[in-house]
Formats: C-alpha cells, sequence, structure tokens
C-alpha cells in the first residue's frame, strides 16, 4: 500500500508518538509498504528527504508556533500539491484533534474526505477541550486507541451540553509496540555504559519524560514530582543509589526545559539529591535511550492518565523491573508482582517504600522478573504486533 502519515513532529524530535512512529514505518517498509511521512520542518524552508526505506516530507507551515491566516494558506497548498502528486491509499493521522493546530486538523479532513481516501486517526493522548471533542469525532474510516482504557476514556468525554459522551462510530484498539531486540540487555556491556555516565555500582533507576509539552507548559502527569519526594525518602534508609532523570530537549523553546529543570533542582537541593540525581538528555549527552535502559536496574514513571506508556514496555523488553502506577492503561501492561510493580498514583511513601523493597529483593527473583516482562512485550507489545493490527485495519478500509 502507499500510506501518508501525518504527525507535527517526527525525530530527531524525540517523544514517545515519534520513537513509535520511526519504528512503524520501519517495520511498514520492510513488509513491503510504501510510506510517506508529513511533519514539520526544523528550518524555515521545506525538506524532502528519500530514505532507504521511505519519504519525509518536512513543511514550515506544519510548525505549531506558526500561526495566522498566511501561514494556513500555505499549509493547505501543500497539503493539495501532496495529494495530487501521489497516489495515495490511505491517510493515517497521528494526534490530529490534540490542542496544537486545530484548522490546519479540519483542512486535512476535509481534503482527504474530498478526494475519498480512507482516512485513519490514530489516538495517544486524551484532548478533552471542545475542539478536541469535535475533531475526533468526526468521520474517519477508523480511529484507533492505543489502549482500553484510553478508548473508554475518550467515548466518555462529554460531547457537548449534558452528552453522556463522544460517538465515534469506527474505532478499534491496537496496542504500541516496540522492538524487543532493540533493548535486549544481552547487546550491552552494561559497565561501560556506566562508565561513560560516570554511574558506579549503585543501583540505578531511570525515569525517561518528557518535562515540557510543545505549548511551552510542564508536563506534570509524568510524577517526577512525586518521584523526587520519593528518592528523597529513600536516601534516608539508602543513599547509594542515582536516579537518572531523561529529559528530551526537542519540544518547545530551550528557555521553558531550562526553567523547568532550575525548578527540579530548587527540590533537589531541598531534600539533599544532588548527588544521586543526572539529568540526562539523549539528544544532548549522545547515548542512545536503549543504552541508558541497559545501564540501569528499575524503570519509574509514577504518571498519571497515562493512555498506554510506551516507556514500560522499553523497560520491560530490557528486562528492568518497571513501576507505573495503578491508574489508566498501566495495568493493561504490568501485572504487578509478577513482571513488575506498581503504586497508587501521587503517593510518594508508597513509592519510596516500593523502591525500598525492589532494592533488598532477592537478585533471582528480580532476574526472573525481568524475564517474564521480556517475555511479555514479544508475545503482546512487539513493534510486529502493532503491525500486525494496522495491517488488519488497512485492508479493512481500504477502497
Amino acid at each position: 500500500m502507499n500510506i501518508l502519515m501525518v504527525h507535527w513532529y517526527y525525530p530527531p524530535q524525540v517523544g514517545g508518538v515519534e520513537s513509535l512512529m520511526r519504528s512503524m514505518v520501519g517495520e511498514l517498509a520492510r513488509r513491503g509498504h510504501q510510506v510517506t511521512v508529513l511533519a514539520a520542518s526544523l528550518g524555515k524552508n521545506k525538506e524532502v528527504s528519500r530514505k532507504e526505506n521511505f519519504t519525509l516530507v518536512r513543511i514550515p507551515s506544519f510548525d505549531p508556533q506558526k500561526k495566522g491566516g498566511k501561514v494556513l494558506g500555505e499549509f493547505k497548498k501543500e497539503i493539495e500539491d501532496l495529494l495530487t502528486k501521489n497516489d495515495f491509499d490511505l491517510v493515517h493521522l497521528h494526534n490530529l484533534f490534540a490542542p496544537l493546530t486545530p484548522l490546519r486538523s479540519f483542512y486535512i479532513h476535509e481534503l482527504i474526505l474530498s478526494q475519498n481516501i480512507p482516512l485513519l486517526q490514530h489516538s495517544h493522548c486524551l484532548n478533552p477541550t471542545a475542539t478536541g471533542r469535535i475533531i475526533i469525532s468526526l468521520s474517519y474510516d477508523r480511529v484507533i486507541f492505543i489502549s482500553h482504557w484510553h478508548k473508554e476514556a475518550t467515548l466518555k468525554m462529554p460531547a457537548a451540553g449534558e452528552d453522556p459522551g463522544l460517538f465515534i462510530e469506527k474505532s478499534e484498539v491496537v496496542y504500541n509496540g516496540t522492538d524487543p531486540e532493540k533493548f535486549s540487555r544481552g547487546k550491552f556491556n552494561k559497565r561501560e555504559i556506566r562508565d561513560k555516565l560516570g554511574i558506579g555500582e549503585e543501583t540505578t533507576i531511570i525515569c525517561p519524560a518528557r518535562i515540557v509539552n510543545a505549548d511551552g507548559k510542564p508536563t506534570t502527569r509524568k510524577g517526577i514530582d512525586v518521584l523526587l519526594k520519593a528518592a528523597a525518602r529513600v536516601k534516608k534508609v539508602n543513599s547509594k543509589f542515582k536516579l537518572i532523570l531523561c529529559a528530551p530537549i526537542s519540544y518547545g523553546k530551550e528557555k521553558w526545559r531550562t526553567d523547568r529543570i532550575e525548578a527540579f533542582r530548587d527540590l533537589m537541593e531541598e531534600e539533599n539529591l544532588k548527588e544521586n540525581v543526572l539529568l540526562y538528555s539523549s539528544e544532548k549527552d549522545n547515548l542512545p535511550m536503549e543504552e541508558i535502559y541497559a545501564a540501569s536496574d528499575i524503570m519509574c514513571q509514577p504518571s498519571v492518565d497515562e493512555p498506554f506508556g510506551l516507556v514500560f514496555i522499553e523497560a520491560m523488553a530490557g528486562e528492568l523491573v518497571a513501576i507505573g502506577t495503578r491508574s489508566a492503561a498501566i495495568p493493561e501492561i504490568i501485572d504487578g508482582g509478577v513482571d513488575g510493580y506498581m503504586i497508587e498514583p501521587g503517593n510518594d511513601r508508597e513509592l519510596a517504600e516500593l523502591i525500598l523493597k525492589v532494592f533488598g529483593e532477592d537478585k533471582k527473583k528480580i532476574a526472573e522478573m525481568g524475564r517474564k516482562a521480556c517475555q511479555k512485550v514479544k508475545e503482546k507489545f512487539s513493534i510486529r504486533k502493532m503491525i500486525d493490527g494496522l495491517e488488519d485495519i488497512y485492508r479493512k478500509v481500504k477502497r
């Protein structure tokens, strides 16, 4: 099939959706599909790069930071030109109901439907705003949700006034996937990576989480504040640990991220955590995320309202102990006490007690949990399993 994938961002911009799309494009191309990705330009000019297995089209008018009638006119013209020059079998949108570019989303919807091309909307997050609810409930051949919780939570959002919820005619759940081999612990030398990071023999916790949204607002739902408060409690009992905060820098302005990091530094100073916390960015510090996972012992992200949580299956593929919360989609990923652990959202005391428990667990038990977690990813959350689900939907909607 000839597929157009659309999202504001694509690597080197880093985030869950961006990482997922890169894996998705690679696997679709491996299976013989022709894929074009449309994303925002990284500079002032249009960029078209024909990779080995797909085409990447970047246009300045797709940048969420650019606004105004002229920009929207340029965007509409670029979409029309792209559709005219390519005979796409379907268009696969990612999160184009989120609050960043609503008018662009309406334009795309109108243009695609006018050409009778099958249109999919892949929902990776919740957007309970009035505009978001309207866009996601427009006419699509399918709306794809990334977990059962995510689907149910979206459908419960009120459509208008006293309406009981949204009506989406055709929707399916396809879990996110990752490449288990990419994160296989056997591929890496843990000691060498720790040396690069300046980490000794301390038990190491990784928290891979964006700290600033594309609109410049702090990302609060990842629970980093909760994790730091829990770390302060842990330190009173056991000070021999490292916490790696992997905060991407590629969203928004550098000042926004700097301001947010300063707030964390204040908390670290207050709680005497400066020696225990390493602020890290894979883009800036030149180590890929799979190596940071391999250098760690525990992955913890105490987030709330997580529609899926790609970092959990990445960590589990690397046989790490994953700690999440008993909320949203996390219980669909982690079987508590079997292949990971969960706490109540916002409970830094419970999190600290759990981390200390993991510190003291028998190493054979922890290793067995890691093996079970990795096996679950292979069976349920692999990128191949995800593409199987998407291909099934593609076949259903193809005209």
